[in-house]
């Protein structure tokens, strides 16, 4: 920082980011006596200030010029008794977007002043009491003037001890020589200890646990190193420092450095990572970043005006976003790269009352007198308003068809109660530190919370009862975890901190990792199976660039841009065959993609307007559907070859009507194909409740009062669901059978679980029905223990020690086997047409085998019958989404292949076509012979299928350049295309062929029960269908063999709506290890990892990267958010215990006032270790960092 002295009344402060504090002399002083300089000014670079002053020496105000106004009130012995806000007369709904105000028609109300704090202090002049607005308390007390007591507003003590020089002799302490010898809770937790050895420069803390850990220090006081002296396993770090007090090297405990180095005017100015990767920064005479170059080479640039404001970002590739500002440096517009205006307009007090797209589609807000916002209405004129106290806090939410949500907290601003809009209560506990001790749903049922000495989670019990415990080392590290079911994990770090090993049971995981941490190999190991070996290869910026595994490799290439450019797939199949396959994109300036080249050699391209909205997709330069969006984005129609689908939404964007119409043309006696026409209704509190569907007619769902589906009812299908109180399904208890006369008989073992009736065998005037206020409550259902459901349906089910399904046995005796790998991954599964017995060597009827690539994607499958050829399908993946699957049969002759062949093209009239020696696939695998391909094209950034393109392939003959020799190639013919007509959830309903000869008839017609088991397919006229279709709920493939779906990461059984083994990511993805979901009506799971809610059809599962732009997470400049590894997209952004974003390393984002450029708000970063060990010398306190919405940090 720099001292000014512009005269003798005045000092000011300047900082490296450009801000100032301007200090006034106060009050005049005598010859020898001291003068007392008060701070008057804070301001920023881009010129927005606080303003102080004083009277009788004392702060009397405080203002921003704006909307901030706050009163300063003392007791009669000069101590501070409360702090008064103002309102000052100001329209805030004034609108200065571009920095001429423009008043509304009617002046703003007059606001009484409000007292936000008051204060009590003793008559010796200590604070013994803080009073909120709400008024809740903080209570203190004293000894020595030094605090040794105080209570949260929840009513939790605090105490502590101190110690100071002459104690034992009776001496007072003097505030400069005491220190905290001991902090504890009132319950006896939390308790530390600390010992003070200035002259050796330690201090030794010691926790509740007992462990020791040794904080030495410098000088200056800050941190040198952490060591634990008793416990060396958990590890060490050490931090080095230059005579001007700023951070050169950090050491962790594996030994890895981290080196920084400045400019004379103490910037950063390069990183050097453990691995010698540099990041360089560049500054101008502002001191403003104007360029970082990144360890690969490449350049960012920025641009800045006078004050400091971004006028130009100029990326790695050259592409350029530019930036406008009002008079108060608050945004006005913004162009991205691809040339695309958004503009911002905002009230006198600096807050966001308009934001319009690049389409001048408007998004508005209204905030009341405190600046709180209380109204926003999209651009379809849908009004969304919130009630909130005087400090803010949510009350209630009505949302726009009039639903009311409502919410309750305690003293510190915690959720205690929430009310759906039909009146269902959820409450929640919490203990003093405001950890959650309990929640109770609306049934009643509990899931409990409970901690250690130490405050750290240390078991959890579930609505069963069951109980999922956690063990820790002195570090905090969790070393040990037992699950519900009993099953119990151990984990093992390094020096650094990073996880190394992980045991359960006999299966021993670990992990390899490289200077930055990152993992470079991984192997599981189980008694009797070979190792199971996974390798990973980043290039420099630290993207994965290679996935290699027993199976399969995968290489990824990037642009400039970090847009994935090619991703080449390699696959050893069965018997030692190879395939490969390349697929290759290109992207927009924004980052979005425009093509893709698929692996034989067709493109398929987006077309998009806006900042990435699509209107049309075409294949090889041929259209395959165009969309008209309505204000909001949201597909409206759809033209797709002679079929054209209509959609209709509900104020909150949830998808009510769809209408699916045949355009016919000219010609008299081409036959009139039947329109699609579905309706859904919700219910108050936005569940499903019926689905009026004119080819499969109206079925209607029931719930209980936590949501979860209990009753479907469809014509000739009735089916009734019951859970266990940890959301686990089983064996409902009978429902009653009661005739219109109103006796009652036993139910069948069928009606126990569920009804089929044939519509046309229905006797209406007699007809049986379940109530949805059928006899038995939950606790009177056999629950899952464990979470392991043993009997479902007549049904029985084994699991191995890991959790995995490996045996179903149906009634009759059909049974099923599976097998998995160290990763829990089912690589084989039998079929039985009767339970074999113990010792018994039948073959099975049936046997597949599975295989995985080094991303945990299924590669092939391979399935062989009695008395049938083998069957292989292979698998081609774009990212996260099935691409490509293609089908072989065994039994192809042995081959004569001569030395050169004459290829021809597929088609010759297509000028696409390609011979098939010329693809960009290969498949090298005697034996087998091509029978098909499928290729599934999906809405974007969705896994909702929208067509798939089918070919057959045909032996073609070829004769050798002699003639003799008889040449066999398989080309295939040309495709078929059929477009997927979904519902709600995006579940495949109907296929049409789009070609011109069929006029867009339908192929299949898809007749589901309520957890997505295929009853029927037909054409819609009750013929067979003429096409097949895997696809069921998102992201998931039927596997005919078994009757599972593939969902990506697990397998989902459709007969229990549940995976069959535990989820990968364990408590992340949910509290029940198995649930798919509550229900399958507004839930989908497209990755198998975690469930996220369908409110609407723009509400559909994103890509990571369409989330992270919606949260407007900094995705540039000097501090970027990083997502966790093992956050796939597929659900929300993880969240931390603040509700803030948690990033890679553990910090955790949330949103916070502006003081940068005037954004309408800014990241709060609050920083983890990890977080602290990189940027935290940055800031001013450490611990967080503030972070404008193009990463730059705003506040030091």
């Amino acid at each position: 920082m720099t001292l000014e002295h512009p005269d003798s009344e005045h000092y000011r402060l300047h900082y490296l980011d450009g801000s100032q504090e301007l200090y006034r002399r106060i009050g005049k002083s005598g010859r020898g006596e001291r003068v007392h300089f008060r701070l008057v000014e804070q301001r920023e670079r881009d010129g927005r200030a606080l303003h102080l002053s004083y009277r009788q020496g004392r702060l009397d105000r405080l203002t921003d010029g704006a909307a901030l106004l706050l009163r300063f009130h003392y007791s009669s012995a000069g101590l501070l008794a409360k702090v008064v806000r103002h309102y000052p007369a100001a329209d805030v709904g004034k609108d200065i977007g571009k920095g001429v105000a423009r008043h509304s028609e009617a002046p703003a109300e007059a606001h009484e002043p409000e007292v936000l704090v008051r204060y009590l202090h003793s008559a010796d002049g200590d604070l013994i009491e803080s009073r909120d607005m709400r008024g809740y308390t903080r209570e203190y007390q004293y000894q020595h003037h030094l605090v040794t007591r105080y209570t949260h507003r929840s009513g939790l003590a605090v105490e502590l001890e101190w110690d100071w020089p002459g104690k034992a002799e009776g001496a007072l302490p003097a505030a400069h020589d005491a220190r905290c010898v001991r902090n504890r809770l009132e319950d006896g937790s939390e308790d530390t200890r600390f010992e003070y050895h200035r002259g050796l420069w330690y201090t030794r803390v010691t926790d509740a646990d007992g462990v020791v850990t040794f904080y030495r220090y410098n000088y200056h006081n800050q941190i040198e190193s952490i060591t634990h002296p008793f416990h060396p396993a958990l590890g060490s770090e050490h931090w080095r420092w230059d005579e001007h007090g700023r951070l050169i090297r950090h050491i962790d405990g594996e030994g890895r450095t981290t080196h920084y180095r400045y400019d004379d005017q103490g910037r950063l100015i390069e990183t050097v990572d453990p691995q010698g990767l540099s990041t360089r920064i560049d500054y101008d005479a502002q001191g403003l970043p104007v360029r970082v170059t990144e360890p690969d080479g490449r350049e960012r640039s920025l641009r800045f005006d006078e004050r400091g404001l971004p006028l130009q970002e100029i990326a790695p590739s050259g592409r350029v976003t530019t930036f406008r500002h009002n008079a108060r440096g608050l945004p006005t517009a913004m162009t991205d790269a691809a040339g695309n205006t958004y503009q911002y307009r905002w009230n006198d007090q600096g807050r966001l009352t308009s934001a319009s797209d690049c389409s001048r589609k408007t998004t508005q807000f209204r905030y009341d007198h405190r600046g709180w916002l209380i109204e926003r209405r999209d651009a379809a004129g849908h009004r969304t308003h919130y009630t909130r106290d005087a400090t803010g806090l949510l009350l209630s939410v009505e949302h726009p068809d009039g639903a009311i949500e409502h919410f309750s907290h305690d003293g510190e601003g915690r959720l205690t109660q929430y009310l759906d809009p039909t009146g269902q209560r959820t409450r929640y506990r919490y203990n003093g530190k405001g950890q959650p001790i309990e929640r109770r749903d609306p049934m009643g049922q509990r899931f409990a919370y409970h901690y250690d000495r130490l405050l750290r989670l240390s078991a959890l019990t579930n609505q069963n009862g069951d109980r999922w415990q956690f063990r820790y080392d002195g570090g905090g590290r969790l070393i040990e975890d037992t699950g519900f079911d009993g099953r119990t994990r151990h984990y093992r770090y390094d020096d650094g901190g990073a996880l190394i090993e992980r045991r359960e049971g006999e299966l021993v995981t670990t992990f390899t990792r490289d200077a930055m941490g990152r993992v470079l190999e991984r192997e599981s190991q189980r008694p009797g199976q070979p190792a199971l070996t996974t390798r990973y290869g980043y290039d420099p910026l630290g993207r994965l660039t290679r996935a290699a595994s027993r199976h399969s490799e995968t290489r990824f290439h990037f642009d400039t841009a970090d847009n994935l450019i090619a991703e080449v797939q390699r696959h050893q199949l069965p018997n030692g065959g190879d395939y490969s396959s390349v697929t290759r994109h290109t992207h927009d300036a924004l980052g979005n993609r425009e093509t893709t080249t698929l692996p034989d050699g067709q493109t398929l391209a987006w077309l998009r307007y806006g900042s990435g909205h699509v209107h049309a997709m075409t294949l090889d330069q041929r259209e395959l559907m165009a969309f008209e969006r309505d204000d909001l984005h949201r597909e409206v129609r759809r033209h797709q070859g002679s079929r054209e689908v209509e959609s209709r939404f509900d104020p909150l964007g949830r998808l009510i009507e769809q209408h699916i119409r045949t355009l016919e043309d000219a010609v008299e006696d081409r036959p009139r194909h039947p329109t699609v026409r579905r309706q859904w209704h919700y219910s108050a509190n936005g569940l499903l409740s019926q689905v009026d569907d004119n080819l499969r007619g109206t079925t209607r769902y029931g719930y209980d009062p936590l949501g979860r589906l209990r009753q479907a009812s469809a014509p000739g299908l009735e089916e009734v669901f019951a859970f266990d109180p940890a959301g686990n399904l089983v064996d409902p208890v009978p429902p009653e059978r009661t005739s219109e006369s109103g006796s009652s008989t036993p139910p069948s073992d069928a009606t126990r679980w569920r009804r089929e009736r044939p519509r046309d065998h229905l006797d209406h005037g007699s007809e049986e029905r379940i109530r949805l206020d059928y006899p038995g409550a939950p606790a009177s259902l056999s629950p899952a223990m464990g979470n392991l459901l043993k009997r479902y349906a007549g049904t029985h089910y084994h699991y191995d020690a890991s959790g995995n399904l490996t045996r179903r046995i149906a009634p009759g005796s059909e049974t099923w086997h599976y097998q998995y790998d160290p990763e829990h991954r089912l690589i084989e599964a039998s079929y039985y047409p009767h339970a074999p017995a113990a010792g018994d060597d039948t073959l099975p009827r049936m046997r597949a085998r599975y295989a995985y690539d080094g991303l945990g994607r299924r590669v092939w499958k391979e399935v062989n019958r009695q008395g049938q050829p083998s069957e292989l399908t292979v698998f081609n993946w774009d990212g996260d989404l099935l691409q490509s699957e293609e089908h072989f049969v065994g039994g192809l002759p042995p081959l004569f292949r001569p030395e050169r062949l004459e290829l021809a093209r597929e088609n010759p009239e297509r000028p696409h076509s390609l011979p098939i020696a010329q693809r960009c696939h290969r498949l090298e695998y005697p034996g087998l012979t091509p029978e098909r391909r499928v290729i599934y094209l999906f809405e974007p950034d969705s896994f909702v299928p929208a067509a798939k393109l089918e070919n057959r392939f045909e032996a073609v003959h070829t004769r050798s350049g002699t003639g003799a020799v008889l040449y066999t190639e398989y080309q295939s013919t040309e495709p078929t295309l059929y477009s997927i007509h979904t519902d709600h959830l995006g579940t495949p309903m109907e296929l049409a062929e789009c070609d011109g000869k069929s006029n867009g008839k339908l192929a299949w017609v898809g007749h589901y029960r309520a957890w997505g088991k295929l009853i029927q397919a037909s054409d819609g006229h009750g013929n067979p269908s003429t096409t097949d279709n895997p696809l069921r709920f998102q992201g998931q493939y039927l596997d005919e063999e078994t009757g599972l779906h593939y969902n990506r990461h697990r397998y989902y059984d459709p007969e229990t709506g549940r995976f069959t083994t535990q989820d990968p990511i364990g408590l992340a993805g949910g509290e029940n290890l198995y649930m798919y979901a509550p229900n399958p009506t507004g839930w989908v799971d497209p990755l198998g990892l975690s469930r996220c809610c369908e409110e609407s059809r723009g509400s559909r599962p994103r890509t990571k990267t369409a989330r992270i732009k919606d949260a407007q997470l900094p995705t540039s400049g000097r501090i970027r958010y990083v997502p966790p590894e093992s956050w796939d997209g597929s659900t929300p952004i993880p969240r931390g215990p603040n509700r803030g974003y948690l990033d890679r390393f553990g910090n955790e984002w949330t949103k916070g006032p502006s003081r940068t450029a005037g954004e309408p708000f800014e990241w709060d970063v609050q920083l983890s270790r990890t977080g602290r060990e990189q940027i935290g010398w940055t800031t001013r306190d450490g611990t967080h960092a503030n972070v404008s919405l193009d990463g730059k940090i705003t506040h030091r």
